[in-house]
């Protein structure tokens, strides 16, 4: 018997009960029936305002730092806060990025703002987060021209 003769006798054997086989049916059903949905957190299905404070306070436990502006106009102000606080250097590198570009960064005269992507000399950058993820508190964060991934990874802060 050739392999394929084997394949399609075992194929044949498996498919004798034909399609209106109660047992099978019932057993398929109750795998589907089963089967655990797709879990979502329960601390994830908060207020918005919750659901912030919790972002945050993952974030923070991950050695993030968090500083909350109004507009992003303000923008400029918390990072050179950020930066003296921190003791760095005055200057950043951000990508293309169109709302950062309103931001106003000639407001803070004394930070110098360097784009395009990091060539991994770079202390500190800004970017442009998607999203974040309150049950986590982790950040999405896209790449491209406008927000090039090594904004995201190489800088320290």
């Amino acid at each position: 018997m050739s392999a394929r003769d084997s394949i399609l006798t075992k194929i044949r054997q498996v498919n004798v009960a034909g399609s209106d086989d109660t047992a099978r049916k019932q057993a398929v059903a109750a795998r589907l029936s089963d089967s655990p949905r797709g879990i979502v957190p329960a601390r994830g299905q908060l207020p918005d305002s919750e659901r912030r404070a919790l972002f945050e306070a993952m974030a923070q436990k991950f050695a993030a730092t968090i500083s909350s502006v109004a507009d992003y106009s303000d923008i400029p102000r918390a990072v050179s806060g950020y930066l003296r606080e921190h003791n760095l250097p005055a200057d950043i590198r951000i990508g293309d990025d169109e709302r950062l570009a309103k931001a106003g960064w000639d407001k803070e005269r004394t930070l110098e703002i360097r784009h395009g992507a990091s060539d991994g000399g770079d202390m500190t950058a800004v970017s442009h987060a998607l999203a974040g993820i309150a049950e986590t508190g982790t950040v999405a964060l896209a790449s491209g021209t406008d927000n090039p991934t090594t904004l995201n990874f190489l800088p320290e802060h």
